[in-house]
């Protein structure tokens, strides 16, 4: 099947043209004259037997037959490139910026990053942190991680890990009577902001209508959830992957046993490429849909489990 495949570059000049709606600006990209970009599709329809692109006054088309093949070039591109640098390395020191929220930095990369940079060493990763997602990504960020529902108009976001929250306190207030949702009425509940409201959906959907809790407590992130429940300040709702280092160590229980939906997840968030994603880049990105998938038992950091191997 290898003299079914047509020269490498013209498909590179073919995803170049596509991605940017035109010959010249994909010129300029591989460094090629436009009639060098012109030469190069012409001659890959003419291989293939059918037209790629329509051609109008001041832009190009794909047509049904181009965007049909685009996808699989992409893909076989974005493979030949990550096998390069998974084989060789990425030679010089590259570097990948990270933005996500505090919580997910902490609580979620914090215990998986290790595997990356022991893997990777000439990757270098650079995390920066905020509590809120951003309209605009800046342009120095290569990946940003949100957490929502998924509607950021004009921008390509893949879900990296949706998962339920889970009910979380310190054993001591588990140790009175909380059986049923209604018994949390009578307890602080912790809030996260930007989660929705989990705890009223919570209650609603548990045929309870509207509950009033006797007090609830605020904050503008997961850690000060869970850290607030760990010393007994009062029950939080925490994201699983979230919540599972603090039940396994014993620092929190959960008082009672459900998984509540959330209808958020956590995005990747990319704008619209006018240039295909570095080699590093698309590995991290794989490696990151790799750790979401990944069984939150095998998710611990190399300190966790030397600290459960002796327990």
């Amino acid at each position: 099947m290898r003299d079914r495949l047509p020269p490498l570059d013209w498909l590179r000049t073919f995803e170049a043209a596509a991605r940017h709606s035109g010959f010249t600006a994909a010129a300029d990209e591989l460094a090629l004259t436009q009639a060098s970009v012109s030469y190069h599709i012409r001659s890959l329809e003419k291989w293939l037997g059918h037209a790629l692109f329509e051609r109008r006054a001041r832009s190009v088309y794909l047509t049904d037959m181009g965007r049909g093949y685009l996808p699989a070039v992409r893909r076989a591109l974005d493979e030949l490139s990550l096998a390069t640098v998974d084989l060789f390395g990425a030679g010089a020191r590259q570097v990948v910026t990270v933005r996500t929220t505090t919580a997910f930095a902490v609580l979620w990369m914090a215990r998986r990053l290790h595997r990356f940079t022991r893997d990777h060493p000439d990757i270098e990763i650079r995390l920066s942190t905020t509590n809120w997602a951003t309209a605009t990504p800046e342009d120095n960020i290569d990946i940003d991680i949100r957490y929502g529902d998924g509607t950021w108009p004009d921008f390509n976001c893949q879900v990296l890990l949706h998962e339920p929250a889970l009910i979380v306190c310190h054993r001591d207030l588990a140790a009175k009577p909380i059986r049923r949702l209604a018994d949390l009425a009578d307890q602080t509940l912790i809030h996260v902001l930007g989660t929705g409201d989990l705890w009223e959906g919570l209650f609603r959907t548990a045929g309870r209508g509207k509950v009033a809790p006797r007090k609830m407590l605020r904050v503008d992130t997961s850690v000060a959830a869970l850290e607030l429940a760990c010393a007994g300040t009062g029950i939080a709702l925490a994201l699983k992957s979230f919540a599972a280092p603090y039940l396994r160590d014993g620092r929190l229980v959960q008082p009672i046993n459900i998984d509540v939906a959330t209808g958020q997840s956590h995005y990747l968030v990319t704008p619209p490429q006018l240039r295909p994603f570095r080699s590093e880049v698309l590995l991290f990105r794989n490696w990151l849909l790799q750790e979401a998938r990944r069984p939150e038992a095998s998710a611990s950091s190399p300190l966790e489990s030397s600290l459960s191997a002796r327990q």
